[in-house]
């Protein structure tokens, strides 16, 4: 569920290998000036449901866009007034995000701003996105991806998700969110995931949406000065996704 950290140090909470750390990037109240889930670089709101692929996109919509999930949650691109927000919801999740992601234990301020940052910096490089995951118009986690891989045609995605919203199916449906928008906006042919092996509720993402789990690589991630963790990789394939949502 962790993003792989950016130049910059950041953060990802608790599944899918690092996007989403503040500060790393593909990562895992103050009032921000962007709450209302639209993106200021896409006029465009892709509905996602179970079995719908996101719809045929166009120009700056196809490489930005906002997704609605329901219940009130949303994605949106971040902007830098998130960075109090943000740092606050890593603080208050802190323990728990520690277990998983390296970079949760000692993140700052400073750290979120540079985060954001450099989600800004993804979009301008055009590789991929890193969104918050916005529920009742607060900020309840992340997910993005770490890049993209255009001479294979191929992404890996990273999530966190504050312990007051675990539960509800939200990571889920925003991974499904992103995995439609990889294959059938960008036609890529493969998206990966990788968790910690003991990171139960970050493995059940994959597993729930038909990811392929193709192996454990032993000792893959440093999480801290004296622990090593075993990721377990799964994968979906184009042909894998259309026939799950044909």
């Amino acid at each position: 569920m962790r993003l792989p950290p950016r130049p910059a140090g950041g953060a990802c909470a608790g599944g899918g290998r690092r996007p989403c750390e503040p500060g790393a990037r593909p990562a895992r109240a103050s009032c921000s000036v962007f709450r209302s889930c639209r993106s200021r670089r896409a006029d465009y709101t892709a509905p996602i449901s179970k079995n719908e692929p996101a719809p045929e996109l166009g120009g700056a919509s196809a490489q930005h866009p906002t997704f609605r999930l329901g219940n009130g949650r949303c994605l949106r691109l971040l902007e830098e007034a998130d960075a109090p927000e943000l740092y606050r919801l890593v603080d208050r999740n802190r323990a728990r995000l520690a277990q998983w992601m390296a970079w949760a234990a000692e993140q700052t301020p400073e750290q979120a701003l540079r985060f954001i940052r450099s989600t800004r910096r993804q979009i301008e490089e055009d590789d991929g996105f890193t969104m918050a995951l916005v529920a009742d118009d607060r900020i309840a986690g992340m997910v993005g991806f770490h890049g993209i891989d255009r001479a294979n045609r191929a992404a890996s995605i990273g999530y966190w998700l504050s312990e007051d919203e675990e539960g509800r199916g939200t990571m889920t449906d925003a991974v499904r969110a992103l995995v439609a928008h990889a294959f059938t906006q960008w036609k890529l042919n493969r998206v990966e995931i990788r968790a910690d092996v003991e990171n139960v509720r970050s493995r059940a993402i994959p597993e729930r949406l038909g990811f392929r789990q193709e192996g454990i690589l032993r000792q893959a991630y440093r999480v801290s000065e004296d622990r090593y963790s075993d990721d377990a990789v799964y994968s979906m394939l184009a042909s894998e996704w259309r026939e799950r949502t044909a």
